[in-house]
């Protein structure tokens, strides 16, 4: 099943999760230079690798990229869904292809996941909107699955009835 999320954002492009929280311990960040700020070891020492909390200089970096950086990430897929533990969700891959710990406490924070309302398109597609998060908002597409899957001709037997 494929499912389609469109993320829009309104309100301050420069605005950051810092200033929109008054999170004090974070890095301001040009997206220009991500690559020099973050470090591809998600997880600095044993003792948070036990907990599976990542590295938690790179959720300051997270903290400080403007809003602008993550729509832009979000819908051009560099910033993913990523199910890992209970302590990572999301994920940042580069161009270079690697991928950078995003912490529960970011992503729940910043990442639209409350259904807000459901409803159906004109194809019978379900749309779900979900509640925006200071101004970043998510809408996901599913195709219409009350329609049966098509038959192959020729093929019979009971695998084929609900």
């Amino acid at each position: 099943m494929n499912v389609t999320s469109v993320y829009s954002y309104t309100g301050n492009s420069t605005a950051t999760l810092n200033s929109l929280t008054n999170v004090k311990n974070t890095v301001a960040v040009d997206p220009a230079s991500l690559g020099s700020k973050l470090s591809p070891n998600n997880y600095v020492s044993p003792s948070i690798v036990n907990k599976g909390v990542p590295n938690p200089a790179n959720q300051a970096v997270f903290m400080g990229l403007p809003m602008s950086w993550w729509l832009t990430s979000l819908r051009s897929g560099a910033v993913k869904y990523l199910p890992l533990s209970n302590n990572v969700n999301w994920g940042y891959t580069d161009t270079s292809g690697t991928v950078y710990h995003i912490g529960r406490p970011i992503s729940d924070l910043l990442l639209p996941n409350r259904t807000q309302s459901t409803s159906r398109d004109s194809s019978g597609n379900f749309m779900i909107l979900f509640e925006s998060k200071f101004g970043l908002g998510r809408t996901d597409t599913r195709p219409n699955l009350d329609i049966p899957p098509a038959v192959p001709s020729g093929a019979t037997g009971s695998a084929l009835t609900r």
